[in-house]
């Protein structure tokens, strides 16, 4: 746990956002504006062995902020320095093939596990800021951050299954989540995903619904209320959310898959 004196406490409270360094190591900072749900997500991904950044969460005076420590600007680097724009799949996966061939495949597996992730939890805001490349002596991969609109469900996926927007299905189906209308945005898509893509894949979603089982879910809301000592406002909410596109992705494998 990082342990702030008080003068570092008014920098970070002035500043919001930014780097501090503490015990001779960088740490990047972010106030919180939801109470502690990029902790959730950071948890989640890591049941499901997404590389993701680790968040500490600290009060000052009535605010929340994030800490983790700052990656070397040697070993990581954001699609947007990378110049690689969040769009579709296809469009990805064509500069990870171009710039990295030997780990294309590698990386291409990760980023569907990514997208579909940010799918169960409803995140419509993976951008070319929060996911990037971590090079590690001799290898390389995919890693996410800036999780904190998880369970948000409002918009739709920011990463598309579609070539092209005008895209559709010839038997797609309509589907209307009660109370949280948005939600068809993110089915739709995942219905597309679903229809076009290859078994291997809709194994790995069927693997994500096998380990994020709302049960799961709620209780790391709780574990990451009881190690943090905070309350998360939102939390039965967030949790009703995911219960709703949880079971409608489950109804969705079933109704969807032909072959």
């Amino acid at each position: 746990m990082i342990n702030l004196r008080d003068e570092e406490k008014k920098f970070v409270y002035k500043k919001c956002v930014g780097i501090i360094k503490k015990d001779d190591e960088d740490y990047y900072f972010k106030e919180s504006y939801e109470g502690g749900v990029e902790l959730v997500a950071s948890e989640l991904a890591n049941l499901v062995n997404i590389n993701c950044i680790n968040y500490e969460i600290v009060k000052i005076k009535n605010r929340y902020y994030y800490f983790s420590k700052a990656l070397p600007k040697e070993k990581f680097c954001t699609f947007e320095k990378l110049h690689i724009p969040v769009k579709n799949l296809y469009s990805i996966w064509n500069e990870l093939e171009v710039s990295f061939p030997q780990y294309k495949d590698k990386l291409m597996h990760q980023l569907i596990k990514i997208y579909l992730f940010d799918i169960l939890l409803l995140n419509p805001d993976r951008n070319e800021g929060n996911i990037g490349l971590y090079y590690d002596k001799d290898d390389i991969n995919l890693i996410i951050l800036d999780n904190e609109r998880s369970f948000y469900g409002v918009g739709k996926s920011n990463i598309s299954s579609k070539f092209d927007k005008k895209d559709k299905l010839k038997d797609g189906h309509m589907f209307i989540a009660p109370g949280i209308p948005s939600i068809a945005n993110f089915l739709n898509e995942l219905e597309y995903f679903i229809k076009t893509s290859s078994d291997e894949y809709i194994e790995m979603l069927n693997n994500l619904l096998d380990i994020l089982t709302p049960e799961v879910v709620m209780n790391t809301f709780e574990l990451v209320e009881s190690k943090n000592n905070i309350e998360l406002p939102m939390k039965d909410e967030y949790i009703r959310r995911y219960e709703i596109n949880y079971y409608y992705v489950k109804e969705l494998l079933s109704i969807s898959r032909t072959r």
